[in-house]
């Protein structure tokens, strides 16, 4: 009866050993939502960070910084030729008027 045991316990680990790691659909689902996850942050200009022991997800500020100052700059001068113009139009204005 020891033997019978020692057989079926040597056939269990045989078993184990023979079935090595499996990968659970569950695993699969979440590395595939991790991986869509870091796409969609990267398409909306987020920068991301991925040491061995972590991984940061961070607003791409500095892009967005540059592209504020362009645009206000671009509006500064849109602004300046606004009010030229308004006073062209005044000027004209004051001139038919006269």
């Amino acid at each position: 009866m020891d033997t019978k045991k020692m057989k079926t316990m040597e056939n269990k680990q045989i078993k184990k050993e023979k079935k090595g790691f499996k990968i659970d659909c569950c695993w699969v689902a979440i590395a595939l939502a991790f991986v869509v996850l870091i796409v969609v942050a990267l398409f909306l200009g987020y920068t991301v960070k991925i040491n061995h022991q972590q991984i940061k997800l961070e607003a791409n500020e500095q892009n967005h910084q540059l592209r504020i100052k362009e645009l206000e700059r671009k509006n500064g001068h849109e602004l300046e030729e606004m009010e030229k113009l308004k006073k062209e139009i005044e000027e004209l204005k004051k001139k038919l008027g006269n």
